[in-house]
């Protein structure tokens, strides 16, 4: 069988057993759990988490054992997208049109529509003829030279002087316009900031609370990121033991409890 034939993780399998790797020793050099590399190795993609972790399980691996990482993971993606394209995949029916009587289908409609709106209207609440207002009608006062179509306008608050001011008081305070009311202040939407830092190898996607994606990648070993947006963040963690602070607006924030290699999702806060 040649490596074009052979499935990605039994390649990985043979190249371990042939550099006399165990289980234990690769799994703890890939900061992976024994189960997942057994199940890397046997192809049973079902038992790990989604694609796009196990295509980096599957990268790192390679490079471990000196084989071709991108060949591997490309081989890997090929192989899960044609299994996902075999699942999708259904038969077609055809069937054939029937033309007679496609002209039944609008009169019906449109008698369904007419006998519908017969029944409302027969069946609609029809008001009292005693119904009298509960309040007198205003009477409104035009004046001669105002013209028909114009709309009286409201007064601007003036503030007068007091009484006992002089007349000269009073025309200055007429004089002077009107102040104008207070233009309320913006509303300016609140933006949260998070930091995450890392002790070791993991794999970091995060998501904003309308599920922006704000960050996807891998981090390092003592390496930090700061992503900024609307609170709650959905964080995925590739190793969520690798993690050693976090913090949300500057407040530290409880940190996820998690075995190494275990894939977890945690909201903050």
């Amino acid at each position: 069988m040649t490596d074009a034939q052979t499935l990605p993780g039994q390649r990985l399998k043979e190249e371990r057993i042939r550099q006399n790797l165990t289980e234990q020793e690769a799994a703890a050099k890939l900061h992976l759990s024994t189960t997942y590399l057994k199940a890397l190795e046997a192809d049973d993609y079902r038992r790990l988490p989604e694609a796009t972790f196990v295509k980096g399980y599957v990268r790192n691996y390679a490079r471990l054992l000196g084989l071709p990482a991108e060949e591997l993971a490309a081989q890997y993606h090929a192989l899960v997208k044609d299994e996902r394209e075999s699942t999708l995949r259904t038969p077609i029916h055809v069937i054939p049109h029937q033309r007679r009587n496609l002209w039944l289908w609008p009169v019906l409609i449109l008698v369904l529509a007419v006998v519908s709106a017969l029944a409302w209207w027969a069946t609609r609440p029809s008001p009292p003829d005693n119904l009298e207002p509960d309040l007198p009608a205003a009477t409104v006062t035009v004046p001669d030279n105002a013209a028909p179509d114009s709309a009286p306008e409201t007064p601007a608050e003036i503030e007068l002087p007091p009484l006992d001011a002089g007349p000269e008081a009073v025309d200055s305070a007429l004089s002077e316009p009107p102040t104008p009311p207070a233009t309320p202040d913006p509303v300016i939407p609140e933006i949260d900031r998070m930091t995450m830092s890392f002790a070791d190898a993991c794999w970091v996607d995060v998501l904003d609370a309308d599920g922006k994606r704000l960050f996807q990648g891998e981090q390092t070993a003592g390496s930090q990121i700061e992503v900024t947006g609307e609170a709650p963040f959905r964080v995925t963690l590739g190793n969520a033991a690798a993690v050693s602070a976090i913090e949300l607006n500057g407040d530290p924030q409880t940190l996820p409890r998690s075995v190494r290699g275990r894939v977890i999702r945690i909201n903050v806060p």
